[in-house]
């Protein structure tokens, strides 16, 4: 894809004298600009995920194996380049569940390591872990999601010793557990 012209970029110009590293990234992803190019850098990367995002797993693909973590990271007096930090991280964890929920019914354990990794990049996104924890639960490991419950609850308690899991988590979690907890059996002697 070429893109030239467009309107101001968000917090510069990019171009010829604007922010290399940035323009680097992006060119690296496939996009090439012209001469005097304006873009507006955020809506680049919609329009980039967006395209990934309608080729469903080859697209999600693409987004995860290109996410290389905070964009500009080393320029962290750019208060401009957050919301695409966030923009980005936000996309790739967008493709990380996408691919996910694609890959459930073919390939579970391929999910989980997913799902994991979303988790490892939002350790408290309880959806992630109901996800984990259902898989676990449809696959008979009742410890394993009964593990990822408590390592949701060791989190919100790092944060904040009051924060505990959403209903609906705790319920799951003691679902999992009443399902595959045997009852004793009285023995007849």
């Amino acid at each position: 894809m070429v893109f030239d012209g467009g309107g101001p970029a968000r917090g510069g110009q990019l171009g010829q004298g604007g922010v290399p590293a940035l323009l680097q990234v992006v060119q690296q992803a496939g996009f090439e600009f012209g001469g005097d190019v304006a873009v507006d850098v955020l809506d680049l990367v919609r329009d980039a995920v967006t395209e990934a995002a309608r080729l469903g797993d080859l697209g999600c693909e693409t987004v995860i194996h290109t996410y290389r973590g905070a964009l500009g990271r080393e320029h962290t007096s750019s208060e401009w380049l957050v919301e695409l930090q966030l923009n980005a991280r936000y996309r790739y964890l967008c493709a990380l569940t996408s691919l996910a929920q694609l890959t459930l019914d073919t390939d579970p354990d391929r999910t989980l390591g997913l799902l994991e990794t979303a988790r490892l990049h939002e350790p408290t996104n309880e959806d992630i872990y109901r996800s984990i924890m259902t898989i676990h639960d449809h696959q008979h490991r009742p410890d394993a999601a009964l593990k990822s419950y408590a390592l949701l609850q060791a989190h919100l308690d790092n944060l904040d010793n009051t924060l505990s899991p959403e209903p609906a988590t705790t319920a799951l979690a003691l679902r999992i557990r009443d399902t595959h907890t045997e009852v004793p059996r009285c023995s007849r002697t």
